[in-house]
């Protein structure tokens, strides 16, 4: 009697209660607005939970960017489907004096090291060479082709201009 009850337990019991076999599939929300989102996984019965807001340029402001589990896969009904949002707003960087400093700034430094400090910021650095013996040193900065000021908030994805020594005497 012991063996037909664990097996009443782990076959008819167990999968009726566990729902085994049944199954929804998942919709595919990536790029979808939020509210939009929320409906479709709604109307499959699922349950939509916002698990990080983060900024990506690659997707529509305030729409999903990740989908956990992913579209198209079978799921119980009353699942969660978690998902990360795209910001509706750029983030920004803001201009320190040590941005802009001999110690680890972007100027009165060497072209390489400047541009490594622009990328970390996730600005992205473009270089104007001028005429002046000190090859490859970075003079100034600017932005929209005016000079990068301390205090100043940049978007992401920004352009900043180097302005570079070419080695050459003015």
């Amino acid at each position: 009697t012991g063996l037909a009850l664990l097996w009443y337990f782990f076959n008819p019991f167990l999968a009726k209660e566990t729902r085994h076999g049944e199954g929804i599939s998942t919709p595919t929300i990536i790029n979808l607005p939020i509210e939009e989102a929320i409906k479709a996984v709604e109307n499959k019965g699922l349950e939509l939970v916002i698990r990080d807001t983060i900024y990506s340029p690659k997707h529509p402001k305030a729409s999903i960017v990740a989908q956990l589990p992913l579209g198209k896969k079978r799921v119980k009904l009353g699942r969660k489907i978690y998902v990360d949002v795209n910001t509706d707003k750029i983030p920004t960087v803001k201009i320190t004096k040590k941005l802009l400093s001999e110690d680890g700034g972007i100027i009165l430094t060497d072209i390489e090291t400047a541009q490594i400090t622009i990328k970390d910021l996730q600005l992205l650095p473009e270089v104007l060479y001028i005429d002046n013996v000190h090859k490859d040193y970075v003079y100034g900065a600017k932005y929209n082709k005016k000079k990068l000021k301390v205090g100043q908030e940049l978007p992401i994805g920004s352009v900043i201009t180097l302005i570079t020594g070419n080695g050459l005497k003015p």
